[in-house]
């Protein structure tokens, strides 16, 4: 996903009945027009910095430049490329951690936002579209056991990570703030494990096997599924 100042992000409601929100994007934090972004909402009128998930869309102004979309395995490192930067950041946010202040730092808030809005409903799309096609090329329904259980894992630490936040919200104390930390690093060690894994072993396999029409309905399938476990997000 990209965007440049003065496109307008949409983000679908979650529930049957809730609406749309728009906003205006002020600033492009990633590279290549990728997010964060600083948008301006427009119910509010606030801004934020936003890691927008597969439920929020670009309306561009300006330029008929489309997104691109090709094979499965181009759409995978694609959303990696995005993750690897905000990954990164939770070791940003623990380290932001050391500041003894009456309140918790941004970054943990913004970390927390990027795991359930962006990190869940992936892991949940892998598992519904991509990671059954690896293991039919395998020939083996347990061939991506080991991945499906660091989803689990990566499921209790970001609801762990909830639970501290909210405490720690209530009173910031030393004991708290070095769980943060630890749940943290924890994330980005898994996180960084798991997305190496997947580029160094299931992409290739993908690459050398999948005809390019399955593969790119494959990703259509991919994208179709974190639409659909975007709106119905729940933490373990």
């Amino acid at each position: 996903m990209w965007a440049r100042v003065g496109d307008r992000l949409i983000v679908k409601g979650h529930s049957v009945g809730d609406p749309d929100r728009d906003a205006e994007i002020l600033e492009v934090r990633g590279p290549d027009g990728g997010s964060p972004f600083v948008v301006r909402w427009a119910d509010t009128g606030h801004e934020t910095l936003f890691f927008p998930g597969s439920d929020a869309t670009i309306q561009h102004f300006g330029t008929d430049e489309p997104e691109l979309h090709g094979s499965v395995t181009e759409l995978v490192r694609s959303e990696h490329q995005h993750l690897y930067g905000p990954i990164q950041g939770l070791l940003d946010a623990a380290d932001a951690l050391h500041d003894e202040s009456d309140t918790l730092p941004d970054a943990v808030h913004e970390a927390y936002a990027f795991l359930v809005d962006e990190i869940v409903p992936h892991a949940r799309a892998e598992e519904e579209a991509l990671y059954p096609a690896v293991a039919e090329l395998l020939g083996s329904p347990d061939a991506t056991a080991a991945m499906i259980r660091q989803h689990v894992e990566i499921g209790r630490l970001v609801a762990r990570l909830g639970v501290l936040r909210d405490e720690a919200m209530a009173d910031v104390t030393s004991s708290r703030r070095r769980n943060l930390q630890q749940v943290l690093d924890a994330l980005h060690a898994v996180l960084t494990l798991h997305l190496a894994t997947e580029e160094e072993l299931y992409l290739p396999l993908l690459d050398a096997k999948l005809s390019p029409r399955r593969s790119e309905h494959l990703a259509e399938e991919l994208e179709a599924a974190a639409s659909g476990s975007s709106a119905s997000l729940s933490l373990p």
